[in-house]
This record gives structure tokens, C-alpha cells and sequence, in this order.
């Protein structure tokens, strides 16, 4: 009765690990798309592509988020300070996107064979 119930606590241990990995890896494949657009498309193609703030458009006030896509577009051409003055939190999620996008491509790079054997059912 013991080994049963143990090999059930493994079996949700593995789900809830899948789960978040699956997590992960939508959330990895957005910020990187988000990260490579600017590169991959022009500047207008960006802005045209990114919606409207509601917050502003329909209230006239700015939320923290307002100026984020031309800072990203300003970071990812260099122009720092552009981007500081087009909102200061900028740096900080362009920052935490690279690092998600850094560390989701390490793991997958070297952890490939663990990741394919770690979820096979064992049943």
C-alpha cells in the first residue's frame, strides 16, 4: 500500500513538473518572439502591430505599461536613454524578457535527453 501510494505522489510530482515546463515554454516562445520582432520587422511594423492603450486612449491617462513598445524598439536599436525617457521600466522587463530567453534556450540546449526521458509514464 505504501509503494502505491508513493508511486502516485511521483506520478502528480511529474504532472505538476510537465505542467510548468509546458508553461514555460509558451510563455519563453512569446517573450523571444517579442524580443526578435523589432529586429525582424521595421520600427512602423512594430507600432502598427502593437494595440492601442486603453487606459489612454479612452481616459487620456497614462498606465505604467504606456511608451513600453517604442522602448523596446529604442533598447533593441541601442538608444538607451531614448528608451529611459519612453518609459523607465523598459530596461527592467526587456531585461527579464533576455534572461527568460537566455535561461529557456540553456535548458533546452542541455537538458534535452533529461527532458524526453523525465515524463515518460513508468507504469
Amino acid at each position: 500500500m505504501k509503494g502505491h501510494m508513493e508511486r502516485i505522489k511521483q506520478r502528480k510530482f511529474k504532472e505538476q513538473k510537465l505542467a510548468i515546463l509546458i508553461t514555460w515554454t509558451f510563455i519563453s516562445v512569446i517573450t523571444i518572439w517579442i524580443l526578435l520582432f523589432p529586429f525582424l520587422a521595421g520600427k512602423e511594423t512594430v507600432l502598427k502591430a502593437a494595440p492601442a492603450c486603453v487606459s489612454k486612449s479612452q481616459f487620456n491617462i497614462e498606465c505604467r505599461f504606456c511608451g513600453m513598445t517604442r522602448a523596446f524598439i529604442e533598447i533593441s536599436n541601442g538608444s538607451f536613454s531614448k528608451a529611459y525617457a519612453l518609459n523607465k521600466g523598459g530596461f527592467f522587463v526587456y531585461s527579464f524578457f533576455v534572461m527568460n530567453s537566455l535561461s529557456f534556450i540553456f535548458y533546452f540546449l542541455f537538458h534535452r535527453k533529461r527532458i524526453s526521458t523525465a515524463f515518460i509514464d513508468d507504469t
